[in-house]
């Protein structure tokens, strides 16, 4: 049995917690691979949202329009800082600006996600395992390395 949409993407938002807590605790260049970590686990997951779990949520109704829009437009942002921090050592004074404001930014994005979103999914979408299915399926697939390199080549670093 397949773990439903929502539990599934919760399950991926605390993970990031969970590394935003060692990331605040870690010093040095440890902090560069959580950072790397968390970068990781936030391209797979934004994918995730944007291919399979938006479009099931906007045929939903008119509800989640809106939310669908704003959440897009935090990830974009969200993925610009992550293409930034991605280029600099942990050693260069932006490091930890921008680290902060992905933390920030993704705080926000998955409070809205998890208070508003979550639970109008819940009432109004008849099959979240399925999507939890091709989720799970689909998260293999990604490679967050080639989103790197696309951002590297957009000369965004």
């Amino acid at each position: 049995m397949a773990q439903e949409a929502t539990a599934f993407l919760q399950k991926q938002h605390d993970e990031v917690r969970s590394l935003f807590g060692r990331f605040e605790k870690a010093e040095g260049e440890e902090r560069k691979q959580i950072a790397n970590e968390i970068s990781d686990k936030l391209i797979v997951h934004t994918k995730l949202e944007e291919e399979i779990f938006y479009p099931a949520v906007k045929k939903a109704g008119k509800e989640s329009a809106g939310m669908i829009e704003e959440s897009l437009e935090e990830h974009y942002e969200i993925d610009e800082l992550l293409s930034h921090l991605s280029g600099l050592s942990y050693l260069n004074d932006e490091f930890d600006r921008l680290m902060t404001e992905v933390i920030e930014s993704v705080e926000h994005h998955v409070s809205e996600e998890e208070t508003e979103m979550f639970p109008m999914v819940r009432r109004e979408l008849a099959d979240l395992e399925e999507l939890g299915r091709e989720m799970t399926e689909r998260m293999s697939d990604i490679n967050p390395g080639h989103i790197r390199n696309e951002w590297a080549q957009r000369g965004v670093e």
